[in-house]
């Protein structure tokens, strides 16, 4: 293709690596970039700015912008023509280890997974802002509970360091994939709080570079309306997290370090690391290259389902798939869609991306593909023909796609637990939140993800044979929600259900109470709580408590009234908590602390 004239006139006043990309973007189908440049001299910062934002692009990518027009060609002609990218594929209901019951079968995976715990390394994957929350900074710094008020953040770091000081193996790494909105805001945020206790270096942050938006099925590069020297860019996904941990070497590195686990989480689900400790005894004897945590899922829901997906030439494959695919590739494989069981759930479970991942198939299989993850283009189409866009797209990828790049020997499974326990997101502001608990569906909003995370605490609390007053539903937050005991148990405390149940022995706490535990070495017996109890114990302090009965005005839970004027993180819950006493047990010293009536 010959050269734009328009650009060929301009080539002195670029550099050498400028003027062959813009070649390269020429031969590609890009010519249209250059087509409206003026002579040399006009604009010039501005075209070398267009190039090297090129530049930069066809780094982030693997194998450059002409492999990124190359698959977005193929996936648009697909798209065009509907094609199914399943087909010759027969579903099956998917088999796993189904950990609901509880009791010992989760003890007995939780000590293998502790015994691991040592070993593992860990990505959050936390590229997103909390503006549709109403909520302008980034989504790991807002609390998870407002008892305490303690950051998402600082939870998962506190839980990482919870399973570090047991294992006694070093430091445990996190990685953490950011996005050009966050990555500066959370490096900030990490610096301002110390890294909440992590040591310098065990923190790395992976920003997620964009990929440009497409025009048309030829794949053409869309600029900014305002500025056509600007190619307009969209996030590609958070399955960007594979090529990010292979470009920077580190799943290669934890292997030499001995590591044998990868655990990836998101951003607003405090409760997933309820179930890290049993999932990860699961993979160790199961021998699984990938554990997806999954719970309980509602035909027609909004959210991604495990099926396992069988081919007559002998490939089978435990992948997700989205629900707005769900239903037409059940009726197209069985003729029956997305349809209820026997218990009124869908047989298909339903996916949290919270996944395990053996850390040293994983490193090879991300030296085979070069970190890249399949990829899919979702158009919307302004005419029948399917040839216009309404606006422009983008290729995306997604993180749980990683088992489509796995041969048929490779072991993948999953480990179902009550939802309860082990996902509650804050994915929805107040209005939207409201909106799904009217129709029955999970609220996953702040208010919501508050309350869960006290139910599923109560929960753990309960198994070492505390007990508490039923909950009862409050006028505020999204709905009615059942309002109980505020509990709030640090990692420190307690990471494993296990080690709850030799901490906690017996006791009873009212409704209307609130109890929160912080330190490694505290035992609570028979505790008669009716108000507000903190207990907090320092390094090296052992705190027993014994026979205790408290009694104080503790807390209110007050909805916020129209038109109150609050904090963001507060408004978007609908209610605040007056603190009115509370009793505060502290060990600040090493040694043994007794507390008896």
């Amino acid at each position: 293709m010959p050269l734009p004239s328009e650009l060929a006139r301009n080539q002195a006043i670029l550099s050498e690596k400028e003027w062959r990309l813009a070649c390269r973007l020429c031969e590609i189908g890009q010519d249209h970039l250059f087509r409206s440049w003026p002579a040399p001299g006009e604009s010039d910062a501005d075209k070398r700015r267009l190039l090297r934002q090129a530049i930069a692009l066809d780094e982030g990518y693997p194998e450059g912008l002409a492999a990124y027009v190359g698959n977005a060609r193929r996936l648009l002609a697909a798209s065009r023509l509907g094609s199914n990218p399943y087909e010759g594929f027969l579903t099956r209901v998917p088999a796993g280890v189904d950990l609901r019951s509880g009791g010992a079968e989760i003890l007995a995976a939780e000590e293998l997974g502790m015994a691991e715990a040592g070993r593992l390394a860990f990505v959050l994957v936390a590229g997103g802002l909390g503006e549709r929350l109403g909520y302008r900074g980034i989504k790991v710094a807002l609390p998870v509970e407002t008892t305490t008020g303690k950051p998402y953040l600082c939870y998962y770091i506190e839980f990482i360091l919870a399973l570090e000081r047991r294992a006694r193996a070093g430091r445990l790494p996190l990685a953490i994939m950011t996005s050009e909105d966050t990555h500066a805001l959370t490096a900030h945020f990490l610096e301002e709080n110390n890294h909440f206790g992590m040591a310098e270096g065990q923190i790395t942050l992976l920003k997620q570079e964009q990929v440009p938006s497409l025009l048309d099925n030829q794949a053409r590069f869309a600029t900014s309306p305002k500025d056509p020297f600007h190619i307009a860019t969209k996030p590609h996904g958070h399955g960007d997290v594979h090529a990010l941990l292979h470009k920077h070497g580190l799943a290669r590195r934890w292997v030499a370090e001995g590591r044998r686990w990868l655990f990836f989480f998101q951003d607003t689900n405090a409760l997933v690391f309820n179930a890290l400790p049993a999932a990860l005894g699961v993979s160790a004897r199961e021998k699984l290259e990938v554990n997806s945590i999954a719970v309980p899922r509602s035909p027609g829901e909004a959210a991604g389902a495990l099926v396992r997906l069988e081919h007559p030439d002998g490939r089978s494959l435990l992948i997700n798939v989205e629900y707005n695919q769900l239903d037409g590739l059940l009726r197209s494989a069985t003729g029956r869609g997305d349809e209820p069981g026997g218990d009124g759930r869908s047989p298909y479970p339903g996916n949290i991306n919270a996944l395990l991942f053996a850390l040293e198939p994983y490193a090879r299989t991300l030296d085979h593909s070069g970190g890249a993850t399949p990829e899919f283009v979702n158009p919307k189409y302004a005419d029948d023909r399917r040839e216009v866009f309404k606006s422009p797209a983008r290729l995306e990828c997604m993180m749980q796609d990683y088992p489509l790049l796995l041969g048929p020997e490779a072991r993948t499974g999953f480990t179902l637990f009550e939802r309860s326990l082990c996902f509650s997101a804050v994915k929805n502001n107040f209005d939207e939140a409201a909106g799904r608990a009217r129709k029955g569906l999970p609220p996953e909003g702040a208010a919501s993800a508050e309350f869960d995370f006290y139910a599923a605490n109560r929960w753990r609390l309960e198994q070492a044979g505390m007990r508490f007053a039923p909950a009862v539903p409050i006028p505020a937050a999204e709905a009615a929600i059942p309002s109980g005991t505020r509990a709030v148990l640090a990692p420190s405390f307690a990471p494993s259900l296990g080690e709850l149940r030799r901490k906690v022995l017996g006791g009873n706490v009212s409704t209307r109470s609130s109890l929160v535990v912080e330190g490694e070495d505290i035992l609570i017996e028979n505790l008669d709580l009716d108000g507000d109890l903190e207990v907090r114990a320092i390094s090296g302090a052992r705190a027993v408590l014994h026979n205790l009965a408290i009694r104080n005005a503790g807390s209110e839970i007050a909805p916020l009234a129209p038109g109150e004027t609050a904090a963001t993180e507060i408004a978007m819950r609908g209610f605040r908590i007056l603190k009115k006493a509370s009793r505060r047990i502290e060990a600040t010293r090493p040694g043994l602390h007794e507390f008896s009536a």
